[in-house]
């Protein structure tokens, strides 16, 4: 209503300014500004006629016509005038759901019915979170909540908040001004560790390390966790370059991406069974690790995980682990041999890109789907696993070398032992074969007969299987 009010008085005023200007502009000697009053306006002072002056005399145009453009002139006067002098909401847009406390919090309500931080105002100086929020309880801060707000010194946070993102006091005065070596907020949650310690034990009160909470600690050696730590956040160790060895709890259950990423001189792994989830990147570029441990409670190996652990050499997989993402192992270079277990159903691409020394990889599950990219498996490494398999699919397809787990070539009757009458049988395949009339063989009779694996079964394959019992025969 006040919008429209505005608009109709400037659009009055523009017309009166208007036609009093083409008067001025264009003003004829024998039409003075009287006899413009006059014709232009009625007596109650009101514009009814537009005037415009043309060569050789006068034209009127309705005021109403007039109007309309006066209109729109003053709505064009409004935008730059008006608008930029309201108060806008800088960090919204259309779509944004978040809402605002304080005059300095956003923050939204989640499916479970509490309170997420999102954001503060960059000038934010002084800020406490309360437990709730309109009858809400705060539960959670945002990535980056109070990032680089360099204003900022002080900052409380309630126990009612159990979740906190990564880096969220990064760039504040606050975290600089803290004394404490352990920087503990909300629910046992670590921010920061302030120390200069080698040797550190994260204490009993701290139940996560949120994300960035060590990164680049480069005085860090050795780290031990107390039982009631349960979560590792995305980044919390990354490059602590001097870090060798970890104590896990127990209890714990998560470790974030990148969590570990850059360790440069972590030498082993063991995880405990009660991790279920492991982040991708978590240890990648970790350059001196050798040996690790899988827990028997993950089921995924995420992409990237153990990227560039260029002296990793042994690696047990648990048979609860399904699927193992793209490049979990690339350029592990110094890994020579892996077992992927039955529980295993998806392998994705690239898992042992650039693994140059893998020479063997077992593939227990028949029916594990394998990437269809020749870089899904070392193109170096000989292929083990059943003969009716995608893994041996996989092998002729990218002629791998494969050997068969549960079958041995030569033994075409299947009783564990090569015999005469394996040679036998093999050359009365070859005759058939060669008289035109070929014998349907099923995919073990196929590999049982082709003993030097070269995609052909013939007198060779005969004579090799004769010379093996020969040997076996002589004691050889």
């Amino acid at each position: 209503m006040l919008t429209s009010i505005v608009i109709t008085l400037i659009s009055n005023i523009c017309c009166r300014f208007f036609s009093t200007v083409v008067f001025f502009i264009f003003k004829n000697e024998n039409f003075s500004l009287d006899d413009f009053h006059e014709i232009c306006y009625n007596k109650n002072g009101k514009l009814e006629n537009f005037l415009i002056m043309e060569k050789g005399g006068i034209r009127l145009i309705k005021t109403s016509f007039c109007r309309k453009i006066c209109v729109m002139f003053a709505m064009v006067l409004l935008s730059f005038f008006a608008f930029p002098c309201m108060q806008w909401n800088v960090h919204a847009d259309d779509n944004d759901d978040r809402m605002l406390y304080n005059n300095y919090i956003y923050y939204t309500i989640n499916s479970s019915n509490e309170v997420v931080i999102q954001d503060v105002r960059a000038s934010i100086t002084e800020a406490e979170i309360p437990a709730e929020i309109d009858g809400y309880s705060v539960t959670e801060i945002g990535n980056y909540a109070f990032k680089d707000c360099t204003a900022l010194t002080d900052l409380t946070i309630p126990n009612s908040v159990t979740e906190i993102g990564w880096g969220i006091v990064e760039g504040t005065p606050w975290l600089a001004y803290q004394t404490d070596d352990f920087v503990v907020a909300g629910d046992g949650i670590l921010l920061a560790y302030r120390g200069a310690d080698s040797d550190v034990a994260v204490p009993n009160t701290v139940r996560c390390i949120s994300g960035y909470a060590f990164s680049g600690c480069e005085t860090v050696c050795s780290v031990s966790f107390s039982e009631n730590l349960t979560a590792i956040d995305a980044f919390a160790f990354d490059q602590c370059t001097n870090l060798e060895t970890i104590t896990f709890s127990e209890r714990l259950t998560k470790i974030g991406e990148y969590a570990f990423h850059w360790c440069t001189s972590l030498k082993k792994v063991d995880l405990p069974d009660s991790v279920v989830t492991l982040g991708d990147h978590a240890f990648s570029y970790c350059k001196a690790l050798t040996r690790v441990k899988l827990s028997a409670s993950m089921t995924t190996i995420e992409n990237m995980t153990f990227s560039c652990c260029v002296s990793l050499t042994e690696v047990t997989i648990p048979e609860s682990v399904t699927a193992i993402g793209n490049y979990a192992f690339q350029n592990c270079i110094a890994l020579e041999s892996i077992t992927l277990s039955q529980g295993l159903t998806v392998i994705n691409v690239g898992i042992f890109d650039g693994c140059t020394s893998l020479t063997q990889i077992t593939i227990l599950n028949p029916e594990c789907i394998i990437a269809d990219d020749s870089t899904t498996l070392s193109e170096q490494a000989d292929i083990y696993g059943m003969v009716v398999s995608t893994a041996n699919t996989y092998a002729i397809k990218y002629a791998h070398k494969f050997t068969a787990l549960d079958w041995m070539r030569g033994d075409y009757d299947g009783d564990g032992i090569l015999t005469v009458q394996d040679a036998y049988q093999i050359l009365v395949v070859f005759a058939s074969d060669s008289a035109g009339v070929p014998q349907t063989l099923t995919d073990t009779e196929i590999y049982a007969a082709d003993y030097n694996d070269d995609v052909c079964i013939n007198t060779q394959d005969a004579y090799a299987v004769m010379v093996a019992f020969a040997q076996s025969a002589d004691g050889c």
